[in-house]
């Protein structure tokens, strides 16, 4: 089995994007998931303290960053703000805020 890849099409996402970065995960290193999130154009990044099975062990904390995360991306005007201080993190808040829309 080849390993998954992406590169050749992720930075064509062209929907409203948001990514939960799991800030602990040995899995999938964070650097790695932080890569992908900023190869989608206009991507949001929330960054949740806790590692690939966060779903399982605290299912409130990552119910509140999904939450989060897909109500950011459901606000009409929301673009990306400037990208995170390297080494950042913030359970159940988004690292890439969001910019209010023009009132």
């Amino acid at each position: 089995m080849s390993e998954f890849t992406s590169h050749d099409w992720i930075g064509g996402v062209d929907v409203p994007t948001a990514v939960i970065v799991t800030a602990r995960d040995r899995l999938v290193p964070p650097t790695r998931q932080r890569r992908l999130a900023r190869a989608i154009p206009g991507a949001l990044i929330f960054e949740l303290d806790g590692d690939h099975g966060v779903f399982l062990d605290a299912p409130g904390r990552f119910a509140t960053s999904l939450f989060a995360a897909c109500t950011a991306v459901a606000q009409p005007g929301a673009v990306r703000a400037d990208p995170p201080v390297s080494g950042q993190v913030a359970a159940s808040a988004p690292v890439h805020g969001l910019v209010p829309p023009a009132p």
